[in-house]
Parts: structure tokens; C-alpha cells; sequence
């Protein structure tokens, strides 16, 4: 079959909303070898002046993204050095258990639905209305699903609630707390998912903004005018998530007229994609935050405060990283259902400048991880700053694992990922049972390194023969370089002046022809030339990498 390829000027600018009936109807004809005569249709080609193109909204949401990743956690550090001189360590390690359980019970409520209600945004072949009337089945289905599972799980936890508050020292009405809100974290990301996939990066942003912005006011009046400890803190937690959420949650249902019915047919559909990938998020959860249970049971509450903070900070990176990929994915689905493989070189080459970026921001995290711990929190958590440049190495690994493992969500080989993160959690468990009891929370650092790492190498074996995209040994430069910096850091440590050094070459040396292939560096000096080209001619940033972005046909 011929190859088909885009009409010159042609760009990816079609949203979910802005692609008409008529484009959905028109066919490409061609003629197949040993058929003459014959036809095939293939996916339509979008016409230049239709609605935005992907990658320049995809750009422009990924600060909103990022930032709606950062602020929950911002907010966090930022409150940090009020909190840490008012509650004891042992009060946050339980405010950490509480995240950890809170976190793993909406995973288990929410069944992964949401990744079945993702791909119903990009089927081929289907007009805008049959695109929101699938949606609108599948989110139907699935909230519907969630409140009735909820009623088990329910029960199931209040039968474990005195075993957790006997070997955990969690108090039972922390694990109410943590029920009420799960419930509305797992319908409420249907809300997220929505606005993420009809790019509507803003009111992601305006209410991740508005909703931590409350959480950290009410929190600062309980805590510090009211003096009612980390109870008040947690219930205030709930009870503007409760009212934030609900309200969203009611928004949507309006919005795409969501019934409370169960179509079968979807939710078969939709358990085969989401069911599988329940134990990759079990073993994520595993992964990042299983070992703060831990760290509670073997090393108690107050060593599990230490380790949080020092987790917390090195951790940062990821929410960057998270915001990007929140607007990267839905991009790069868009691309592959457009079935032209000559467009993934344009995917690695963009994706390769962000992984430049994001690890030299890990970097500069993990170096000054010291002086960020001194500047963020009070001298008795102090002693979780050595662990900072393992913690930010790990979410590199995590980073690298996640760009990888979405062709072969949108391939729908989704039985192959839960292997891989579920011995991923299992390296992350045994290492922590070997090392926490002899060092601490620097063992629990190092049981993620090794299993993020693990999930990397397995992940990228995986995904390159699921679809072959021309990612090279170079997709693995700026991680090799950030590993050799990290761990001589925390194994010898350098001055000041030395980690600034390696701040300074680190990109020059990811983008140094030693690293780069050929039509890369090519590629690099012909996007320099227009940048230099549109400065002279006066015209702003934005216009010039508009103009970059079109002439790329994205």
C-alpha cells in the first residue's frame, strides 16, 4: 500500500472539538497491490484551517499542566517551615500515611476506568458527536461502576481498620477520613480527564490552584489559631476536597448529561483496557509510597516524618515532569492516530530537548538538595537531606519510563505493563525489607532508585518493539549523565563550586556532536537559524516558534 503523507503545509490542527462531519467523511482513495482497482480508506487529512494546531495547544497547556502538579506540593513546602515548628515529626508521619492510604484507596475505587474513558477521546473514524456520545457511555458506566464498588471496599476496610490501627499506629477516624475522600478523588478524575483531553488547560489549572490555595489557608487557621494539630489539618483536607470536588463532579454530569446506567457493552470494553493496568497502579503506588508504611512499622512515625520531607523535596521533579506528560500524551495519541510514522522522528526530536531540560532541573535539585532541606525545613528533619539526589534520580528513571509506556497504551497492549510494574514493586519491597532496618530512609531511597530503574530498562525493551520509534542510545544520555553526577554527590559530595560547574556543562554536553546523530545536529542548527533569522527581523518569541511549529507540521 502507498505511503500516505500530509499535503505540504498540512498541520496537525485538529482538536476533538474542532473536527467537522464533512472531514470525517471524506476517504482517500488508493489502489493495493494484487487489487487493482481496489480501495482502502484511511484516516482523513486535516484541513490547515481547521481549529488549532495540537502541538501549539499541547505547548500552551503544559505550563498549566506543570504547574497544576506543582502547586498541591508548593503549597506544601511553602507551609512547611510553619508546619514542621508547630507539628512534631510523629504528627507528619501520620499526615504522610494518610496521603499514602488516601492515595492507594482511590486507585482501587477508581479501577483504572479513566484510562478506558482516555482512548474513547481518539477512536478513528468517528464524527465529533459519536466522539461525545462515547464518552459520555463510558463515563456513565464507569462513575456509575465506582459508587457501587465503593460500598465494598467500604466494608472491606472497616474489617481491616483495627489491624491498621494496631501495627500502624493509624488512628481509625484517619481511615474514615481517608474513605470519604477517595470516593471523591476517583469520580473527580473523570472531571481532570475531560478537561485534559479537550486541552482545556486552564480550568485544570484555575481549580488545582483554587482548591490547594483553601486546603493550605484552612490548615494554617486550624493548625496555628485554632491548635487543633494534624487532626485539623487532615479534616480540612477532606472537607474542601469534599466541596471543591463535588461541585466539579456536578459540572460534568450537566455538561455531558451523565446517567447513572451501566452500558454493558462499554463496560466490557472498558475492563479490558482498565483492568489490567490496576496492578501497574497498585505497583506504581507500591513503588513511590509503600515505603513510607515502612519506614512508620520499622523505623516509627517520626522517622517517616524525616524521610516525607526529604521525599517530598527531592520528589518535586515528578510534578513537573507529571504536568508535562498530562499534555504530551493526549498530543502524541492525536499524532499516532493520524497513522503517519514518519511523524514519530518529529515526536523523539521534541521530546528529546524537554528530557534535556527536565534532567538538568533534577540535577540542580538533587546537588542542592542540602540547602533546599535548610531553607524549607526546621534543623530536626535536616538529616533527610543526604537522600535528595537519589529521590530526584529515581523520578528521572520514572520520567523516562512513563514517555515510554505510551505507544504501547495506545496499542493497547496493556497486558505486558502490570508484569513489568508489578516486579518493579517487587524489587521496591524486598529492597526496603533488606535495607530500612540497617539505613533507614537511605535504604528506602535506594529500594525506588532500583526499581524505577528496573522499569525503565523493561519498559524501553517493551515499547521499542511495540512501535518502533528512533529513540537510540541518545534517549538514554542525559540519565547516565545525571546518575554519575547524583550518586558521586551523595556518595563523596562536592563543594559548591564544583556542582555548579557540572550545572553549567551538563547541556552542553547532552547536545555536544559526540551525542547527537547527524540530521539531529542538522536539524538543530537549521531551528537556530530561524530563531536568529526572526530576531533580526524583529518579530516576537512566540511568533517565531509559531512559525517554527507550522513549518514542522505539527
Amino acid at each position: 500500500m502507498a505511503e500516505l503523507r500530509p499535503q505540504e503545509g498540512e498541520t496537525l490542527e485538529r482538536t476533538i472539538e474542532g473536527e467537522s462531519a464533512d472531514n470525517q467523511e471524506m476517504k482517500t482513495e488508493e489502489k493495493t497491490a494484487g487489487e487493482p482497482g481496489g480501495t482502502a480508506s484511511s484516516s482523513p487529512s486535516p484541513s490547515p484551517k481547521e481549529g488549532k494546531s495540537v502541538l501549539k495547544t499541547t505547548l500552551k497547556g503544559t505550563p498549566f499542566y506543570m504547574l497544576s502538579n506543582i502547586v498541591p506540593k508548593a503549597t506544601t513546602v511553602f507551609t512547611a517551615p510553619i508546619f514542621t515548628r508547630i507539628l512534631s515529626t510523629a504528627d507528619y508521619g501520620l499526615s504522610s500515611l494518610f496521603t499514602t492510604f488516601t492515595s492507594v484507596y482511590s486507585i482501587i475505587m477508581g479501577l483504572s476506568l479513566q484510562s478506558a474513558v482516555t482512548l474513547s477521546f481518539f477512536e478513528k473514524n468517528k464524527t465529533p458527536e459519536e466522539t461525545r456520545e462515547n464518552v459520555r457511555k463510558n463515563i456513565s458506566t464507569s462513575m456509575t461502576v465506582i459508587l457501587l464498588w465503593s460500598v465494598f471496599t467500604w466494608l472491606i476496610v472497616l474489617i481491616i481498620a483495627p489491624w491498621m490501627e494496631k501495627q500502624l499506629e493509624y488512628p481509625r477516624w484517619t481511615i474514615f477520613a481517608s474513605c470519604i475522600m477517595s470516593l471523591f478523588t476517583a469520580l473527580f478524575a473523570f472531571r481532570l480527564n475531560v478537561w485534559r483531553n479537550t486541552h482545556q488547560a486552564l480550568p485544570y489549572f484555575t481549580y488545582n490552584l483554587a482548591k490547594n490555595v483553601a486546603i493550605s489557608i484552612f490548615a494554617v487557621i486550624v493548625i496555628v489559631v485554632m491548635r487543633w494539630g494534624i487532626v485539623g489539618k487532615i479534616w480540612a483536607t477532606v472537607l474542601v476536597t469534599v466541596l471543591f470536588t463535588g461541585y466539579m463532579i456536578y459540572g460534568l454530569i450537566k455538561e455531558y448529561n451523565i446517567k447513572f446506567e451501566v452500558d454493558y457493552k462499554v463496560l466490557k470494553e472498558s475492563l479490558k483496557i482498565s483492568l489490567p493496568l490496576l496492578p501497574n497502579s497498585l505497583s506504581n503506588w507500591i513503588t513511590g509510597l509503600f515505603d513510607r508504611f515502612l519506614m512508620a512499622g520499622m523505623q516509627g512515625l517520626s522517622a517517616a516524618g524525616i524521610y516525607s520531607v526529604a521525599y517530598l523535596l527531592g520528589q518535586s521533579i515528578n510534578y513537573m515532569d507529571t504536568g508535562f506528560d498530562q499534555s504530551w500524551t493526549p498530543f502524541v495519541y492525536k499524532v499516532f492516530s493520524r497513522d503517519e510514522p514518519h511523524l514519530d522522528k518529529k515526536i523523539v526530536s521534541y521530546y528529546k530537548y524537554y528530557e534535556i531540560i527536565i534532567n538538568w532541573l533534577a540535577l540542580l535539585v538533587g546537588l542542592m538538595g542540602t540547602e533546599l532541606i535548610t531553607i524549607f525545613a526546621s534543623a530536626k528533619y535536616h538529616s533527610g537531606g543526604r537522600i535528595i539526589p537519589i529521590i530526584t534520580l529515581s523520578y528521572i528513571f520514572c520520567g523516562g519510563y512513563k514517555i515510554l509506556i505510551t505507544p504501547v497504551m495506545y496499542e493497547k497492549k496493556t497486558f505486558i505493563i502490570p508484569i513489568i510494574t508489578f516486579t518493579g514493586a517487587a524489587i521496591n519491597v524486598i529492597s526496603n525489607l533488606l535495607l530500612i532496618p540497617k539505613y533507614g530512609g537511605v535504604g528506602a531511597a535506594f529500594s525506588t532508585l532500583f526499581a524505577y530503574f528496573f522499569m525503565l530498562i523493561a519498559m524501553s525493551l517493551v515499547s521499542f518493539r511495540t512501535r518502533p520509534m528512533p529513540w537510540g542510545i541518545r534517549f538514554f544520555v542525559p540519565m547516565f549523565l545525571c546518575t554519575i553526577f547524583s550518586l558521586t554527590q551523595f556518595y563523596i559530595g562536592f563543594n559548591i563550586w564544583i556542582r555548579l560547574l557540572i550545572l553549567f556543562l551538563f547541556i552542553p554536553l547532552c547536545i555536544s556532536p559526540l551525542v547527537l546523530v547527524s540530521y539531529e545536529r542538522k536539524e538543530l542548527m537549521v531551528i537556530l537559524n530561524k530563531i536568529i533569522k526572526g530576531i533580526k527581523e524583529k518579530k516576537k518569541i512566540k511568533r517565531i516558534f509559531s512559525d517554527i511549529i507550522e513549518e514542522e507540521g505539527l
